[in-house]
């Protein structure tokens, strides 16, 4: 069961670069973010990404599907493993 640690810790480092990806292409795109705290905004900034990205291609950038599913993963990972180490 140790196993799904690792695997939610995965998913955590997935979401992680995933955000540092969509700060770099926010800053691409005109969008000034103080590198020092971005990740306390990073909900905020993903949805900037994600409408940016929709206007421009008609779709959300690749980045913010990454986030959202890695998130997801992790969350469900964890959730899992809490249940599977339960005692009813």
């Amino acid at each position: 069961m140790i196993i799904l640690v690792f695997i939610s810790l995965g998913f955590l480092l997935i979401a992680y670069l995933a955000s540092i990806f969509i700060v770099i292409e926010l800053n691409k795109r005109g969008v000034e973010i103080p590198k020092t705290w971005f990740n306390l905004k990073i909900v905020y900034h993903a949805h900037q990404y994600y409408k940016i990205t929709k206007l421009e291609d008609g779709k959300a950038g690749i980045w913010y599907h990454i986030w959202i599913i890695s998130l997801i993963g992790a969350l469900t990972s964890f959730t899992i493993y809490s249940f599977s180490n339960s005692s009813f």
